[in-house]
């Protein structure tokens, strides 16, 4: 719909397509509307209204999570029975990666449920802002070239876990570990959603 604004009081006309409720959603609180609305462009895709062709690149980025998480040997088949601690729940966290528009699926933990929130340590070690600056500085006065650089799948090459983390098999993982249905893993590195990931 146009949202008629006068240019007499210096706004200028906009014209936006809206549903009804964000519409009126709008209406109620403008600042919610449009924070919400900023942070919708980076959040999750929805597969409810997914076309085929984006529904295959997720199930395609979804195989390739999983053998990630194979080949960096994230976690173990257990007993449930084994187990001293109550289990966590995965979920998938699907994404479009704004440089290229490639499918983007990342294996989650709800951080939420898991037994040692709140007794396990949780600072990772970065660099302050001060560290940072006298790096740069360093940099430029020997007039060194500064790359930058991202490691795939950096939280799962880290240590190995010192703790007992137990989730609950995504199908995917379910599948590729050939567990049953009452089958679960154990962590054996942190992964996405635990608390501690960014210290291993």
């Amino acid at each position: 719909c146009a949202l008629p604004i006068s240019v007499e009081r210096g706004v200028v006309e906009l014209s936006i397509d809206f549903e009804q409720e964000e519409l009126q959603s709008l209406a109620e609180d403008p600042h919610v509307f449009l924070s919400q609305a900023a942070i919708k462009k980076r959040a999750e895709v929805s597969m409810r209204n997914a076309s085929p062709e984006l529904k295959e690149a997720m199930k395609e980025a979804k195989y390739a999570e999983v053998q990630t998480w194979m080949a960096n040997e994230v976690c173990t088949p257990i007993a449930r029975t084994m187990l001293s601690k109550p289990t966590m729940k995965l979920r998938w966290v699907l994404t479009i990666k704004k440089d290229t528009g490639k499918a983007k699926a990342r294996l989650v933990a709800l951080g939420f449920q898991d037994a040692d929130l709140g007794q396990v340590r949780t600072e990772s070690p970065t660099a302050s802002r001060r560290a940072r600056s006298i790096w740069i500085q360093k940099t430029v006065n020997q007039r060194w070239k500064m790359c930058k650089a991202d490691a795939k799948g950096a939280f799962l090459q880290g240590r190995r876990l010192d703790r007992e983390v137990a989730v609950e098999p995504v199908p995917e993982l379910r599948e590729a570990y050939g567990l049953r249905d009452d089958g679960v893993l154990l962590l054996t590195k942190a992964v996405y959603g635990l608390v501690d990931a960014p210290r291993e």
